[in-house]
């Protein structure tokens, strides 16, 4: 029953973690730059506040994305899906509360439980995505 060998899904969990690390690497200054790609299209809908729409909907959909394919990752492994489930809602948590506390390291940044909340709620988005199409297509 325990495969021992790594799924494409946990590799692609390992990518998305490094690559929220990554991000978390950049001072404020760096930040700002990288959220302002989407910045035109978000400007013409939300006119105000789009820095802060962009970063926290970056923030949300890698969490959801994490969540997805950790999900995917860990399911074979775990004797219940309900258990995977929760095993793969606290890595997400813990992973970005680990997130914050490392951005209290970097210039200009800072570690805000209001991220990790946002970014629990994007995982778990994510999970019940996941969960919803495993059921659906097997």
């Amino acid at each position: 029953m325990f495969r021992s060998k790594i799924n494409k899904w946990l590799v692609f969990s390992i990518l998305i973690m490094v690559l929220i690390f990554w991000f978390s690497q950049d001072t404020s200054s760096s930040s700002l730059a990288k959220s302002s790609f989407f910045e035109p299209l978000l400007e013409w809908l939300f006119h105000e506040h789009t820095q802060l729409v962009v970063r926290k909907l970056a923030h949300f959909s890698i969490y959801a994305a994490l969540g997805f394919c950790l999900y995917r990752g860990i399911l074979p492994f775990a004797p219940k899906p309900s258990h995977c489930f929760w095993l793969a809602l606290f890595l997400c948590f813990a992973y970005a509360c680990s997130d914050e506390i490392h951005q209290l390291f970097i210039v200009g940044r800072s570690g805000q439980f209001t991220d990790v909340l946002l970014d629990s709620t994007g995982a778990t988005v994510g999970i019940l995505v996941s969960l919803i199409s495993s059921k659906k297509w097997g």
